[in-house]
């Protein structure tokens, strides 16, 4: 019996102490010109301009494996910036990681979404991958990790 594919969402969220103007001048950050990537971390190559819509960026991963996001949406007044895989490394279909930033009274509010087409098992197994590099976002623009 084959495994219904539906759609599967993952979502991080933090909230912390900050402002949002700054955040969501990093989090709008595409190319990573503003604030390139941490130590360590893959380089980074841009197929077009970093504020517009259809631009690819492209990383290799330490195992080798290459990941294309192409940017769908950057709407600086709504603070939103969304993106989708391009050739997704794993079984999925229809990638949209849409991620907002609100000011809420002196405290900021990242949220990172991630929605796909997938099995339940693919879902399950993509769910700490997605959600620990969600995680390791929120925590940098957070200012906790030694890049700040």
């Amino acid at each position: 019996m084959t495994e219904t594919v539906e759609p599967r969402t993952i979502v991080r969220q933090l909230t912390f102490d900050g402002d949002a103007d700054l955040v969501w001048d990093r989090v709008s950050d595409f190319g990573g010109t503003r604030y390139p990537a941490s130590p360590g971390g893959p380089a980074v190559t841009l197929t077009g301009d970093p504020a517009t819509p259809g631009t690819e960026r492209r990383a290799a991963l330490d195992n080798g494996t290459l990941i294309r996001e192409r940017l769908v949406l950057i709407d600086d007044a709504r603070r939103v910036l969304a993106y989708s895989l391009v050739e997704p490394p794993f079984p999925i279909t229809d990638h949209r990681a849409t991620v907002t930033v609100t000011d809420e009274h002196h405290r900021v509010s990242v949220e990172y979404r991630a929605e796909f087409q997938a099995t339940a098992a693919v879902a399950e197994a993509l769910e700490p991958v997605m959600g620990g590099a969600f995680e390791q976002l929120l925590d940098r623009y957070a200012g906790k990790d030694a890049a700040g």
